[in-house]
């Protein structure tokens, strides 16, 4: 993130995911040693992917609308 000043990272997980549970992400997150305003964090209902509940499909959908959205 120093070599790069525009990167951002967006870390999505799910509550029930197993294999990297939502705690973990959140845990590696706070961490790091990275800028805080150049990371987007998020969880969603669903496990490893959101796509059997659909409201946690969509919400994941906005959240990376709103990643990808450039910065005002």
């Amino acid at each position: 993130m120093e070599k790069n000043p525009g990167f951002r990272l967006m870390v999505a997980s799910g509550h029930n995911d197993t294999a990297t549970t939502s705690g973990a992400a959140e845990y590696a997150v706070t961490q790091a040693d990275w800028p805080r305003d150049r990371l987007w964090p998020t969880c969603c209902e669903g496990c490893d992917v959101p796509y059997p509940v659909e409201a946690a499909a969509w919400k994941l959908a906005d959240d990376l609308r709103a990643f990808l959205r450039p910065a005002r």
